[in-house]
């Protein structure tokens, strides 16, 4: 059995630092607790991306301000299940950034700490010009991010694409940004 311990540690010795020990039982609460900098709870990565876009939007709002080109937000209940945003697009949308959780472990790039765009999935590879944006962006606003590729997951927002023949592997301009 793997657990993920919501605290920084490295290695055995600073595990055992934090009062953890072999044998110790282990409980998943899945109401939300904040402790030692993390956010713990059940199923939190739709919470924490739908978190995340309203956060953005009040933001813009309290600011008085707009996005230079029209944007849509698009919340959907269905997750993971295979169909995610075949429908409710607004039709000839050029980008699409979908919010998710990320998949650290052995073999990623990405951890717990940072932003990971997801460059590839097992639908193909996403599109590289606002890749490229969104690094960018990233950068000149010095957010930690790195890219990495989820050879055996899905985006929910690639069925969308595929559903309304959202053009060629390489130039549909799809995305996964996952905070």
């Amino acid at each position: 059995m793997e657990i993920r311990l919501d605290a920084p540690a490295s290695c055995e010795r600073e595990v055992e630092k934090l009062g953890i020990r072999i044998g110790d039982f282990v409980t998943f609460d899945p109401r939300v607790e904040m402790a030692n900098g993390f956010i713990r709870s059940r199923h939190l990565a739709d919470k924490a991306g739908m978190s995340v876009i309203l956060a953005a939007i009040k933001a813009l709002n309290d600011a008085r301000r707009a996005p230079a080109r029209k944007t849509c937000f698009h919340y959907s209940n269905y997750k993971d299940v295979g169909h995610g945003t075949a429908s409710g697009i607004p039709s000839g949308t050029a980008e699409l950034v979908a919010v998710d959780m990320v998949a650290a472990g052995e073999g990623q790039a990405s951890d717990e700490y940072d932003v990971t765009l997801c460059v590839k999935d097992s639908s193909g590879p996403y599109h590289h010009r606002l890749n490229k944006k969104l690094l960018v962006l990233a950068d000149q606003h010095k957010i930690p991010c790195f890219t990495d590729i989820y050879t055996f997951y899905s985006s929910d927002a690639s069925a969308f694409w595929n559903a309304s023949g959202g053009g060629s592997r390489l130039d549909r301009p799809q995305h996964r940004c996952i905070p």
